[in-house]
């Protein structure tokens, strides 16, 4: 990078910067520093400078063994104990590794053309480090690296001299060995070695310029990556620390007291696994209850007495009135209704006390005209209070290809013959009138399907009239099937 490096807050390979093709910005973000270097025209055309890669770290020096021990042999009271060892001298650290050169820089890519700027071609290879910059905004700190490794343990230093101190009396027995000597101390790790130098600084690609009026050539190839830098060598093991001396005292005194036990020995390897146990006794046999395959039936028990008769589920009514039963009723009329010579409705059926709930029905009507000019017309009414209702009317026409609004007596011809219909979604609507029949005092067949959402207890009547004042009357056998849902 260049002595001199401006730094910025925003990225400029997304919001642009003005700058001369290889100029080197810093990009701070979080306070992470990424050098960016330019490569194009265009304001956004700016990558990331490469360096080459570091050289590893030297290894520490070796630690220095610690000091021998020192062994205490007395009859009479306990001697002193002898001096530590001295520590080991420290290892000389590795020399550090060299900086792999830097790999070439890419050629800058000038355009110069008199026709309209071509596609932007993908960024060039990135170019060699520039000489070091001045010292940019501090970083975050890293986190800490992980400990060297133990150096190799140093050479064991030569038993110091004996010494003998000898009384008047006579030699005592031998007493037990005393207590073992404080440990020497650990000779001090080797300082880091210094950083390798930064690598000689690659010489800077031909420019290469392209006059074209043409499509933009293919981006240059990328340079090589430089190498990686020699690892240090080890640092040297330390020197081994001289073995401080044994003491041995001989006096004519009692005995002393026994010592400290010393230290507990290396622990032994792991013995063989042992041979395997008898087996124990087999367990008792456990039977699980599951859904296996379904037995064979057992006999039929004994017939039941026959339970006492119910009520009927269905509520029959023969006759032009009578009460609904709690969920079905069928109704049907035993007699011809009286004649209606006018336009006004009469009631021709009637079933009181129809519920508060959901209802379906049906009326299956069967009627004549004294002229066939004469239609007819009907509606259901509830007398108390309904909610939702619907019902749709439909009869026959003697007709294959249109509606005639005449109402057929019969329409059983070779091929197929139209059903008319009128529907209505609230209570109590006029259904019709038809405006003829097909035939005088001939039988007509209707059927009425509807529903009702029942409020209010009530009377569900069948009201008919004529559709003009001529006497048309409906006949014996017309019938009701009334369903409650809920």
């Amino acid at each position: 990078m260049p002595l001199t490096t401006n730094f910025v807050t925003t990225d400029p390979r997304t919001v642009g910067r003005v700058a001369s093709i290889g100029e080197v910005v810093g990009y701070v973000d979080s306070g992470t520093v990424l050098y960016l270097i330019k490569w194009g025209a265009a304001a956004t055309e700016w990558a990331p400078e490469q360096h080459g890669t570091r050289g590893d770290q030297g290894l520490a020096g070796a630690t220095g063994s610690p000091g021998a021990a020192i062994f205490l042999v007395s009859e009479g009271e306990e001697g002193s104990a002898g001096a530590p060892g001295v520590p080991g001298e420290s290892g000389q650290p590795g020399a550090p590794g060299a900086t792999g050169p830097a790999g070439q820089q890419g050629a800058a890519i000038f355009l110069v053309g008199e026709g309209d700027e071509g596609l932007l071609g993908p960024p060039g290879p990135q170019g060699p480090q520039g000489p070091q910059g001045s010292q940019g905004i501090p970083g975050i700190d890293g986190a800490d690296g992980a400990d060297g490794a133990d150096g190799a343990e140093g050479p064991q230093g030569n038993v110091g001299a004996a010494i003998f101190l000898v009384g008047e009396g006579e030699e005592g027995l031998l007493g037990p060995p005393g207590p073992q000597g404080p440990q020497g101390g650990q000779g001090t790790t080797g300082d880091t070695g210094p950083p390798g130098g930064a690598g000689p600084q690659g010489e800077l690609g031909p420019a290469v310029f392209l006059v074209s009026e043409g499509e933009e050539g293919p981006p240059g190839s990328q340079g090589p990556q430089g190498l990686q830098g020699i690892t240090g060598d080890t640092g040297s093991q330390g020197v081994q620390g001289e073995r401080g001396p044994a003491i041995f005292l001989v006096g004519e005194g009692e005995e002393g007291p026994l010592g400290p036990p010393g230290p507990a020995g290396i622990q032994g390897a792991d013995g063989a696994p042992g041979s395997a146990g008898p087996q124990g006794e087999k367990g008792p046999a456990v039977f699980l209850v599951g859904d296996g395959e379904e037995g064979l039936p057992g006999a039929p028990g004994p017939a039941g007495a026959n339970g006492a008769t119910g009520p009927s589920a269905v509520t029959k009514i023969g006759g032009n009135s009578g009460a609904a039963g709690a969920d079905n009723t069928w109704q049907v009329l035993t007699a011809d209704a009286a004649t209606n010579s006018t336009t006004t409705f009469a009631a021709v059926m009637t079933t009181t006390g129809v519920g508060i709930g959901w209802y379906s029905y049906q009326y299956f009507i069967v009627s004549q005209s004294g002229a066939g000019t004469t239609g007819q017309k009907f509606r259901v009414v509830h007398s108390g209070t309904v909610g939702n209702a619907g019902v749709l009317a439909e009869w026959p026409a003697n007709a294959t290809t249109a509606s005639t609004d005449i109402w057929a007596a019969g329409a059983n011809a070779t091929g197929n013959r139209l059903m008319q219909h009128n529907t209505a979604v609230v209570s109590g609507t006029d259904i019709g009138p038809m405006t003829d029949t097909s035939g005088t005092n001939s039988d007509m067949f209707m059927i009425l399907t509807g529903y009702l959402e029942i409020t209010a207890t009530g009377t569900l009547t069948l009201e008919h009239a004529s559709e003009v004042a001529a006497a048309s009357t409906v006949q014996a056998g017309t019938n009701m099937i009334l369903r409650k849902i809920t």
